[in-house]
């Protein structure tokens, strides 16, 4: 079975992205990721995109990419190699924060070629890590950001803080070590963890001109609602991914569980997709559930690939132990308290009584 069977285009994202992104993926993620070494993501990652347009467009006017184009191209990516695919999508998010911004003047920071990062302090949660407060024309900001990922390849860095009202601010400043501005060692992390990604501590003065936003508390929830269906774009690609890699060594015996597994993905796949072209059309509960069943097939897939792998599937360097902790991270990535609320409560019924 080969990739394209696995995981075909179901839309067209443009000839000149496809034509590049295409050998990339299959040439060179494929390829490099399977080595397990913690220095594995290249620079030369980072500058492919960058040359097939895919860390600036996000920011081009009248371009072709949409919602659509995006969860197309992020699902690739996110099955060429879930590395590369975490450091970009960082930078996709920041980049939608300067995009949104009222202030004047950002052409001149968005150079096009510039790698941008991202660090929320806790904004979802509780209590903020990151806190600030404007004095005058500035900002005065105190706390840590405890994800910033890619960090030694970004030149920026798009901040979140909670201001003392709750309401978030956005701010940009450049992600150079100094006073006030310490960058911690890299993270040990059991997925992604090549990502050099690590914890940022701040106590400075930002510059009125680099203040991108001010938004309400409210306005990253209703977002996220729109998240829980675009960030299942990983999740495919993931999914297409163990079943590539599963397909490589499966035995004859274990050949109709595979296919079973295969059609429930396609099948389940085909529904995300329909759903792009009205993400409206259901109610976030049944958006909550339909994440909930992909990662569900998910780690089903990896389970029964461990089965079927039996005493090898525990054997340091095995791909299906790297594939196992990729898939428990997608039970925290973009974890909103409504996602994590359905999924202890569904682990919950299972047990009897």
């Amino acid at each position: 079975m080969c990739r394209r069977d696995i995981l075909p285009w179901l839309i067209n994202p443009g000839r000149e992205v496809r034509c590049k992104l295409e050998p990339f993926i299959d040439d060179v993620l494929l390829p490099e990721s399977i080595v397990n070494t913690i220095d594995f993501l290249p620079q030369g990652h980072l500058d492919a995109l960058v040359g097939c347009g895919l860390v600036t467009i996000v920011s081009a006017p009248n371009d072709i990419w949409n919602v659509n184009v995006r969860f197309a191209v992020t699902e690739q990516i996110a099955f060429g190699c879930l590395d590369t695919w975490f450091v970009i999508t960082q930078h996709w998010g920041a980049s939608s924060i300067v995009n949104r911004s009222t202030k004047d003047g950002l052409e001149l920071f968005w150079d096009r070629q510039s790698l941008v990062g991202v660090g929320f302090g806790h904004l979802r949660r509780g209590v903020a890590s990151l806190k600030a407060q404007l004095i005058g024309s500035e900002l005065s900001v105190s706390g840590f950001a405890p994800w910033v990922t890619g960090s030694g390849w970004l030149t920026w860095v798009v901040y979140g803080a909670t201001l003392p009202d709750g309401d978030h601010v956005y701010f940009r400043l450049p992600h150079i070590p100094g006073d006030g501005y310490r960058i911690g060692d890299a993270q040990s992390l059991a997925a992604v963890s090549r990502t050099d990604t690590r914890e940022v501590t701040l106590h400075l003065s930002v510059p009125a001109a680099h203040v991108l936003d001010v938004r309400p508390s409210t306005d990253l929830s209703n977002q996220d609602e729109i998240t829980l269906v675009t960030s299942m774009a990983p999740i495919l690609g993931l999914i297409a991914r163990c079943l590539y890699d599963w397909n490589n060594e499966v035995k004859a015996d274990n050949r109709e569980t595979f296919q079973r597994l295969f059609d429930a993905f396609c099948k389940m796949r085909s529904d995300v997709y329909a759903l792009l072209t009205d993400i409206g059309a259901l109610s976030v509960s049944d958006r909550v559930r339909m994440r909930q069943d992909l990662h569900t097939l998910l780690e089903v897939i990896v389970h029964v690939w461990s089965l079927s792998s039996g005493g090898r599937s525990n054997s340091a360097g095995m791909l299906v132990i790297r594939r196992r902790q990729e898939a428990a991270f997608f039970r925290v990535f973009q974890q909103t308290k409504t996602l994590k609320d359905a999924a202890i409560t569904s682990a919950l019924s299972q047990i009897a009584g």
